[in-house]
Formats: C-alpha cells, structure tokens, sequence
C-alpha cells in the first residue's frame, strides 16, 4: 500500500491517499511481458535470417571447395 499526505494551503487540513502498490505496476508487468516477447520473437526472427544466409553463402563454398579438391587430385 502506498500512502501519501500533505497539508492544504487553503485550510489546515491534512488530505491522506492510499493506493495499493500492485494497481500501480500492473502495466508496467505488462510491458515487462510485451518486451520479453518481442525479444524473443527478434532472436528468433535473427537466427532465422542467420541460417538462410549461412546456407545461402556457404552452399556455394562447400560446392567450390569440392570442386577445387578434386580439380587438385586430377593434376
């Protein structure tokens, strides 16, 4: 619970507010939750993109050093 007072300019009365601590960060865990998601959901998304273009470059790179072993063992 948290708990805030303070005295009125206008009249000597003492004004007292509560509010219970879990109202106050119920969105902010919301957030926690959304970022934890869409950084997951990011690395995923990267290591996806990572393993396309390692197949996409090193396909080729294999196929060449094959080719060069073998154009080697002729000669």
């Amino acid at each position: 619970m948290l708990s805030t007072a303070g005295t009125m300019d206008t009249s000597d009365w003492t004004l007292l507010g509560n509010i219970p601590v879990s109202s106050l960060v119920k969105d902010a865990k919301a957030i926690s939750n959304l970022t934890w998601l869409m950084s997951l959901l990011a690395a995923l998304i990267a290591a996806a993109i990572g393993l396309i273009v390692l197949r996409t470059v090193g396909r080729p790179l294999v196929q060449l050093r094959t080719l060069m072993n073998e154009g080697k063992k002729e000669t």
